[in-house]
Order: C-alpha cells, then sequence, then structure tokens
C-alpha cells in the first residue's frame, strides 16, 4: 500500500511539473484551455498510476526497479535515519503536507455543503432582480436560471445544485450592488451554471479526499478551482462589457462576507496559521481583480 501511494504521488509530481511548465509558456491561454490541462494533470494520479498497477504488475519487480525505472527510491531506502529510510521519511513528508493541504479547505467546504440545503429554499425574488437576471442570460446566450433570495443580514450570492443549478442572491447584497454590479455579478454566476461548475467543483472536492495524502493532487485541484473562477469572470466581463463592475462588485461581497468572517473568528493555538492562510485568500481576491482592470491578455497560438 505505501508503494502505490507513493507511486501515485510520484506520478502527480510528474504531471504537475509538466503541466505548470506548459502553462508558464503560454500564461494568455484562456482558462478554458488551462483547465483542461490541469484536469488532464489530474488523470495521471487518479487513473494512470492504478492501470498500471493492474496491466502491467511487473512494473513492481526489483528488475525493473533496478534495471529499466527512469526513477526509483530505492537508494534513497539504503541511507538510514532514525530507523527508517530516507524514502520512507520523504514518503511520510509529502503525504503530511498532502493531508493539510486537504484540510485546510475541506472544512469550509463541507460547512458551506451543510449550509446550503437551509438556505436553497429562500423567498421570491424581486421583479426587479428577475428581470435584472433575465437579461444578463440573454446577453449570455443562455436560459434563466432559476434564482431564490434567502433572508438574513449577511450577503450571498453562490450557485447551488449539482444537477439543477440555481443562482441565491441574498436581499443584504442586492442592496449594496449598484445595478451594473449586480448584472456583472449574476452574469458570473450564470456563466457557473452554464458549464457546470458545481458538478465540477465537488468532483474535484471528491478526488481531493480520494487522494488526500498527495500534494500535487491537492495543489493542482485547488488551482483548477480558481480557474472556474478566472473563466466565470471572463464570460461576466464579455457579456457586460464592464470589468471594473465587476471588481466592484466581487470586493462588496468579499469585504463584507468572507473579510468580516476572517476579522472576527478565532485560530485558538494557530494564530500564525491562520493569518498566513487569510493572507493567501487576500492575495487570490487581489489576484481576480488585478487581472480584470488590466486584462487577461491575448490567448497564445
Amino acid at each position: 500500500m505505501a508503494e502505490h501511494a507513493g507511486e501515485t504521488i510520484l506520478h502527480g509530481l510528474v504531471a504537475a511539473g509538466v503541466i505548470l511548465a506548459l502553462l508558464r509558456l503560454w500564461p494568455g491561454d484562456p482558462p478554458g484551455s488551462r483547465l483542461r490541462f490541469q484536469l488532464l494533470a489530474l488523470a495521471f494520479p487518479a487513473l494512470v498510476a492504478p492501470a498500471f498497477w493492474i496491466l502491467a504488475p511487473w512494473r513492481s519487480s526489483d528488475a525493473f526497479r533496478d534495471e529499466r525505472a527512469l526513477f526509483s527510491t530505492h537508494r534513497l531506502g539504503q541511507l538510514r535515519l532514525g530507523g527508517w529510510g530516507l524514502d520512507s521519511w520523504l514518503g511520510l513528508s509529502l503525504a503530511i503536507a498532502g493531508s493539510v493541504l486537504f484540510l485546510r479547505d475541506f472544512g469550509p467546504f463541507l460547512l458551506e455543503a451543510v449550509g446550503k440545503p437551509r438556505q436553497a429554499g429562500g423567498e421570491p425574488c424581486d421583479e426587479a432582480l428577475v428581470e435584472a437576471a433575465r437579461e444578463t442570460a440573454a446577453a449570455l446566450g443562455v436560459s434563466p436560471p432559476s434564482i431564490a433570495c434567502p433572508g438574513g443580514d449577511g450577503p450571498l450570492l453562490l450557485t447551488v445544485g449539482l444537477w439543477r443549478p440555481r443562482i441565491l442572491i441574498s436581499r443584504a447584497l442586492v442592496d449594496r450592488l449598484s445595478p451594473g454590479e449586480l448584472r456583472a455579478a449574476l452574469a458570473h454566476e450564470m456563466a457557473h451554471v452554464a458549464h457546470r461548475d458545481p458538478l465540477l467543483g465537488a468532483g474535484l472536492m471528491g478526488l481531493r479526499a480520494l487522494l488526500f495524502f498527495n500534494p500535487a493532487v491537492q495543489v493542482v485541484a485547488r488551482a483548477a478551482v480558481q480557474e472556474m473562477e478566472r473563466r466565470a469572470d471572463d464570460v461576466a466581463v464579455r457579456a457586460t462589457g464592464a470589468p471594473e463592475a465587476l471588481v466592484r462588485g466581487l470586493l462588496t461581497g468579499y469585504r463584507e462576507g468572507e473579510g468580516r468572517r476572517m476579522t472576527a473568528r478565532g485560530w485558538p493555538g494557530l494564530d500564525g496559521l491562520g493569518r498566513l492562510l487569510d493572507r493567501f485568500r487576500v492575495r487570490a481576491i487581489e489576484a481576480r481583480c488585478r487581472r480584470l482592470l488590466i486584462g487577461a491578455g491575448e490567448p497564445a497560438p
């Protein structure tokens, strides 16, 4: 089992390294294309490595390991530290890193998934909001999705539903956004509906749970989720022609929602780690805003 886990980690690291190098060469590639590359990288540890175990069991032999394998940790295992080979220490370190990366995102994902059923009912939305949603859907060339308006004081705007996606938007957020910002925000969420992003996101989290010990899977899957957000940003900008409105709406929702939760919550005994993770979230939002205002550039050939 440990050998198979180590090989899965190795496949993930190699695939992630190759894909990241390619994406560095093509920095202007559109998010949809970059997302497909990232999903390809995730296929190697999830599908290719298990297929090798079934179709080519002779790869586990000493002869293959010592004479034909491009990379083997056998020599690392000959170096001992505390009774363990260096290969075991390396595998354990990578597995711990992967587990930490998984738990960092699984907790918020689980809390959000548990909270969604309570929010999914909502109340009928104002006619002005429904009309804005119709106009936005027409600009995108898609059928208007179902929209609900949950109550509460906090801002809320998200897409829920794996098979029949729908948009939840709180009255509190509607009151805080200008008409242009509201249309841009709705266009962003409708892009998620059109691409079935909730289903893809749940699949990515399931893969992360299955390969929780693989740091490469955790990093690439998280990057894929960010790419889905960039793709939705691009669709919203093309539909509305107002990147500034989308940026203002994004910042308003973040400051009133996640930003306040970050300020209010505590990280008992883990203040340093909590501040570090919060800083990563802030930088992710800043990067999206800069990309929208500066422009993503022309797609590379």
